[in-house]
């Protein structure tokens, strides 16, 4: 039932983001792109979130990889798709950026509590194997 959940979540937020990227609202540049940060961060998470209920963290960093080739693409048809069908709204690479900067931002993190957990795991692993011997 919670894959169901997570799984609805990721769906609503999918669509809220594609229904803000259309809309016809003028907002001052700087605050655009601490929106453009704040929702693909978001997108990040909840990306990572769905995977992780599915496949544990077995493939996490290959995931985390995948995420950000196709979150630039994701990111990149955003612009585009913004420039299409928003009258107000235009394209720029300062967008995009700051749609790369969010999954980035995101994935080190995600991927730097992994390792850390991981290398925690590893250390404890090979003191049990030293007093074991002892």
């Amino acid at each position: 039932m919670k894959k169901f959940i997570r799984i609805f979540w990721f769906v609503l937020f999918l669509f809220a983001m594609v229904m803000f990227y259309v809309a016809p609202v003028s907002v001052p540049d700087y605050v655009d792109k601490f929106y453009h940060f704040i929702g693909f961060a978001i997108f990040a998470m909840l990306s990572i979130a769905l995977f992780a209920a599915f496949f544990d963290n077995k493939w996490l960093n290959t995931f985390l990889v995948f995420l950000l080739i196709f979150g630039g693409v994701i990111a990149g048809a955003a612009e585009l798709a913004q420039k299409q069908f928003s009258t107000i709204r235009s394209c720029t690479y300062e967008d995009w950026i700051a749609n790369l900067c969010g999954i980035i931002f995101v994935t080190l993190f995600v991927y730097l509590a992994n390792s850390r957990q991981e290398s925690n795991i590893d250390l404890f692993e090979e003191k049990f194997d030293i007093e074991s011997f002892s």
